[in-house]
């Protein structure tokens, strides 16, 4: 049996789980097909003896779109927000040093040593970035120090990215900083003119989770969805008929085809270029060289009486500067 639907959402991680409600929303009818038994994707939180663990993502940042949708799914009273002062800290020599987070911090640490004469340079002086692009490690390096990139640059992107400083693109990953050195020859003296040129007040960054874990943004969306939603379908085969309608063989949960103007791939890179390659072989070679990042996590427990209290709040981390291989720590901590 054929199925006939406006658009197909293929893959329901996160991503294509919004897709899908923005198009339900729109009045777009829909189909959304997860090779997986759960919808999610990496996403997945899970109690096990009075402790609330992640299994993927352990906080995310707040934005206003974000904030909006929790609204519109009934789940913006159990957003937690984590203490902007909470402090971090790195590993260095053995040893736990806290992470500068203002700028006067910044320039009496000793955590990063010379790297504070480097940031005067950038004040008052003038730089050139090169023309084509250029690692974060090679930026931080050119512009400040390695001692910075090796205490506190290198840790953050492990952190955030779960990705290696020395591959990951400057210009994708942090925009605003190659467009600041671009305009004015200065981090510092760039980064004021975006923001004094911005037309919106600037938010305060901030960074969330969910009351009953990170879950609970995926189990309201596929609420929403319901009916919407196959799990355990893959994609069989991919074929563009003569009217431009695409023709998807499913296979798994239902073995049933789709015929459907938009196909929206929200899969892996591996998945997406095997899937475009029954279009056009061309798309395999696009997508192969594009890495990820193996990440494992291990969850310690403690209860909150056993822990002293300045780790007692969701943003505190230690990352591990001295251990690249681990990308940071987290205690989840038994529910009072």
């Amino acid at each position: 049996m054929t199925r006939q639907v406006q658009a197909l959402v293929v893959g329901g991680g996160i991503s294509g789980l919004v897709c899908a409600y923005a198009l339900q929303k729109a009045g777009v009818e829909v189909l959304l097909i997860e090779a997986s038994p759960r919808p999610g994707g990496v996403i997945n939180s899970i109690r096990r003896n009075g402790y609330l663990l992640e299994l993927g993502p352990q906080s995310f940042s707040g934005t206003a779109q974000l904030r909006s949708l929790c609204a519109e799914l009934g789940i913006a009273d159990q957003l937690l927000e984590a203490p902007p002062r909470a402090p971090r800290y790195v590993l260095v020599d053995g040893k736990l040093q806290a992470v500068p987070l203002s700028p006067p911090a910044f320039f009496t640490s000793s955590l990063i040593g010379p790297t504070k004469w480097a940031l005067v340079r950038d004040i008052f002086g003038k730089s050139v970035p090169p023309e084509g692009d250029e690692s974060v490690a090679a930026f931080i390096r050119r512009k400040f120090s390695k001692q910075l990139l090796d205490r506190l640059v290198g840790p953050f992107v492990s952190g955030v990215y779960a990705g290696d400083p020395e591959k990951l693109s400057l210009r994708s990953a942090f925009p605003m900083l190659y467009e600041a050195e671009k305009a004015c020859g200065s981090i510092v003296r760039g980064m004021f003119r975006v923001a004094k040129n911005k037309q919106v007040p600037r938010e305060r960054p901030t960074l969330n989770t969910f009351r009953e874990g990170n879950e609970t943004l995926v189990r309201a969306l596929a609420s929403k969805l319901s009916s919407t939603i196959l799990t355990q379908t893959r994609v069989a085969n991919l074929d563009q008929q003569k009217d431009g309608a695409f023709l998807v063989s499913l296979e798994g949960g239902s073995n049933d085809s789709v015929s459907t103007a938009f196909v929206i791939l929200a899969t892996p890179t591996n998945v997406t270029g095997d899937l475009l390659s029954q279009l056009d072989s061309r798309f395999d070679s696009l997508f192969a060289p594009i890495e990820y990042a193996a990440v494992r996590l291990a969850c310690a427990f403690s209860a909150r009486c056993g822990i002293r209290r300045s780790f007692q709040a969701v943003r505190r981390k230690v990352t591990l500067s001295s251990r690249p291989s681990l990308a940071g720590l987290r205690i989840p901590l038994q529910q009072s």
